[in-house]
């Protein structure tokens, strides 16, 4: 019999799936079967992959996006995020004295943009509680109304074009909070193109951030807008309430504020969608982190979308969010005998560093194409 947690999850689904939605909002519309199966899904304790929410919804017309891409927030200087280092270590399961570990720069929270008090914006109040996220924004931009930050929406194309454009160098990672983890410039520095995180480093954020919430998933419109500032107000709520993960601890990092475009297996492949019934040149999608919990003494997150495939890198909505991990990393490795700078794209494809940010073995790449370079299957996908 299903839980009352279990039930009550289920209800949040049956709601978005079906389209109970609230008083005045669209919702998609789905079959009979497709209602049915989903709710007993949910009930029976599946992970429902997040890209069964609301397919329909990109049948319908959509409100055009006023928001502004995440490139062109960057090239405005307008773009406020915070660098800190996560850590990360693997330890060899015959011998754990032998060992890699390492220090690795992303996001205290998402990219986000202040929506300003003019144009479409003006009617907006801002959310209910100020967001304390990021602290410092790299490139001293100033905040001038916390109560309007909003995490930008992105599709897996514009991910990788932001990934691309935001560089940054060992002096700036040693400028950021943080500073003392990492020793000090060395004579290779100079500024390197970011990476998008793996699935394993975004979990692990979620593992080691200052405040953890559960997700916050809510019925996908037609307005993209609209639903990035509903989403904004469910995030500073859940924050604001939620307690640090150490008792009297910091606030200073967020795990995890949405679902990010990873790097991950099946990337960059044609991948039968089984939900949709369709082959898709997959861009993978990860998170909406919902508790943690320990298997074998190993932290473990449950979570509404692991590594999803059903999506091109041309699909957004409000609960896909950007962060990056930088093209440095403070790293130590089996042979060295200390640690040191290195990159990040060498250790996504080292054979043993890897083991910092995959579980499988090396990355299958470290940055995303999105153009088939193989016909698109003809045999049917069931």
């Amino acid at each position: 019999m299903a839980s009352p947690r279990a039930r009550r999850e289920a209800d949040l689904f049956w709601r978005d799936l079906v389209g109970r939605a609230r008083s005045g909002e669209w919702a998609p519309a789905m079959t009979g079967r497709e209602k049915a199966d989903l709710f007993l899904h949910g009930l029976r304790g599946r992970e429902v992959p997040f890209e069964e929410i609301g397919e329909a919804e990109k049948k319908k017309a959509s409100v055009p996006r006023e928001l502004p891409t995440l490139t062109a927030a960057i090239a405005a200087g307008t773009a406020l995020f915070e660098l800190l280092p996560w850590y990360a270590e693997w330890k060899d399961p015959s011998d754990e004295s032998r060992n890699v570990w390492g220090f690795f720069w992303m996001f205290s929270d998402a990219l986000m943009w202040e929506a300003p008090k003019s144009g479409k914006w003006a009617s907006w109040a801002g959310t209910k509680v100020a967001h304390p996220l990021p602290r410092v924004p790299f490139g001293g931009i100033t905040i001038t109304d916390r109560a309007r930050l909003v995490r930008l929406p992105c599709t897996g194309k514009e991910a990788q074009a932001a990934a691309d454009r935001l560089t940054f160098s060992q002096a700036d990672l040693r400028a950021s909070p943080g500073v003392d983890v990492a020793g000090p410039p060395d004579g290779n520095d100079r500024k390197l193109p970011s990476l998008l995180p793996t699935a394993e480093l975004y979990d692990r954020t979620f593992f080691q951030a200052d405040v953890r919430i559960p997700a916050q998933p809510r019925t996908i419109t037609r307005d993209l807008d609209a639903d990035a500032l509903a989403y904004a107000e469910s995030v500073s709520q859940a924050f604001a309430t939620a307690p640090p993960t150490v008792p009297g601890g910091t606030r200073n990092s967020l795990g995890t504020p949405g679902k990010i475009w990873a790097i991950a297996d099946r990337m960059d492949t044609w991948v039968c969608c089984a939900s949709f019934k369709k082959w898709e040149f997959a861009c993978i999608n990860h998170g909406f982190h919902k508790k943690l919990k320990f298997v074998s003494g190993k932290p473990v997150a449950d979570m509404w979308q692991r590594r999803g495939a059903c999506h091109n890198w041309l699909h957004e909505d409000y609960s896909q969010i950007f962060t990056l991990v930088a093209g440095w990393c403070w790293v130590k490795g089996l042979s060295d005998s200390g640690p040191g700078w290195k990159k990040t794209a060498d250790v996504y494809l080292d054979r043993t560093l890897c083991k910092l940010v995959r579980d499988n073995g090396p990355a299958p790449a470290v940055r995303y194409h999105g153009t088939p370079s193989t016909p698109k299957p003809t045999t049917p996908c069931p």
